[in-house]
């Protein structure tokens, strides 16, 4: 009897320790989420020990550096020439790629920046931008004044030469001019080819280029311009004084209206002079007098003084 209710009892006792396929599956998803929870607290303390969730200074460090991507930063700032700084540089400084462009084409036009003032000439030079760079711009203003000087020198020797080069010539043909101002004069802005060649050393191919030449330009304003025609100055030396010119009948050109390709045919505007024309005109308006020319630096003063005849700023 007592072997009896032992083995009943051992058969009870294993019972409880045996489970369905269900039951099990439930016991190992348990032990697997107390692992989890377990762990948690370390991953928490891995991933986020750098953070002191009382401290924001980094995250104000990060926005202000944000904000501070838009304008200049004074620690970014540093000492430079505007005559010779790069393109690299003036994004360092803040500078925006159209104020750039505008810098570099007046340096490449001539510009010349010989105090900081200067800049705010590049059309539409920010205010506040200058007066943040102001203290940083440095411009070897001595070597400037050099170079000034020395082209004022050679303008002077080619004026000095050119004069000289007049007097002889004037004392050389003294005597045949005074022959030449006895005979029939030729209005330079009128005559064909066959009135042309009846003067001494213009033969019928000269007579043409005479002709042409006076298309192109629109007209004759001087005698002296018959050289870019193809005369030589001694053959203008005897027949200079047998011409009288009606400037009247001089054609201008509209640099307001005319497109680049219609101002580059005119013998005084190179093909990058007529562009750069146009470009101005298109960005800064059209012009408000000849003299614009000069002061966007399009021009030299010599090339503008040749040029000035022959064009009109006709809306």
């Amino acid at each position: 009897m007592s072997n009896k209710r032992r083995q009943d009892d051992k058969g009870s006792f294993r019972e409880l320790f045996e489970f369905t396929r269900g039951e099990r599956r439930g016991i190992i998803v348990l032990c697997v989420l107390i692992v989890i929870v377990a762990l948690l607290p370390e991953m928490h303390r891995y991933y986020i020990r750098n953070i002191n969730p009382l401290d924001f200074s980094k995250l104000h460090q990060e926005f202000f550096a944000a904000i501070d991507d838009t304008v200049v930063r004074k620690d970014s700032l540093f000492y430079f020439d505007p005559n010779e700084v790069t393109a690299d540089d003036m994004m360092m400084l803040g500078f925006e790629d159209k104020l750039i462009i505008r810098l570099v084409n007046y340096r490449v036009s001539g510009g010349k920046f010989r105090r900081p003032s200067d800049l705010l000439k590049v059309y539409d030079f920010p205010e506040d931008l200058y007066f943040q760079l102001e203290p940083f711009i440095q411009i070897d203003t001595l070597k400037y004044a050099k170079q000034a000087k020395k082209v004022e020198k050679k303008h002077a020797n080619s004026n000095n030469q050119a004069k000289k080069t007049a007097d002889n010539n004037k004392s050389k043909y003294k005597s045949e001019n005074k022959q030449i101002a006895k005979k029939e004069k030729y209005e330079l802005n009128s005559a064909d080819t066959s009135e042309l060649v009846k003067l001494k050393g213009i033969g019928r191919y000269r007579a043409m280029r005479i002709v042409e030449y006076r298309e192109k330009l629109g007209g004759y304003v001087a005698v002296g311009q018959l050289i870019e025609a193809g005369v030589p100055d001694t053959v203008l030396a005897y027949i200079a004084d047998r011409f009288i010119i009606d400037t009247t009948l001089v054609k201008k050109i509209n640099i307001n209206t005319l497109k680049s390709w219609e101002l580059v045919k005119h013998p005084y505007i190179s093909n990058k002079q007529g562009k750069r024309m146009v470009s101005f005109r298109d960005d800064l308006g059209k012009f408000s007098k000849p003299e614009d020319l000069l002061k966007y630096r399009l021009f030299t003063e010599e090339e503008f003084g040749r040029l000035l005849p022959y064009i009109t700023i006709e809306n």
